[in-house]
């Protein structure tokens, strides 16, 4: 079955120039979206958090939410 990151991926592969979320004051492409959610997975990695390790955010909704 596919699973709701590989379908993700997939569309950062076949269209990273398109508009992937927008909120009230930017939008982002696919390929930004991956970008900006590998920065911070690596930016976590970096300050200690593991693999499967559950980490919370609090924020509305906007972009930057959708890459945490």
């Amino acid at each position: 079955p596919d699973f709701i990151h590989q379908k993700f991926y997939n569309n950062v592969l076949q269209y990273p120039e398109r508009v992937a979320v927008v909120d009230q004051y930017k939008q982002i492409t696919y390929q930004e979206l991956i970008d900006q959610s590998n920065l911070l997975a690596a930016t976590l990695v970096n300050k200690g958090i593991g693999k499967n390790e559950p980490v919370g955010i609090c924020m509305e909704r906007s972009c930057v939410m959708i890459i945490s």
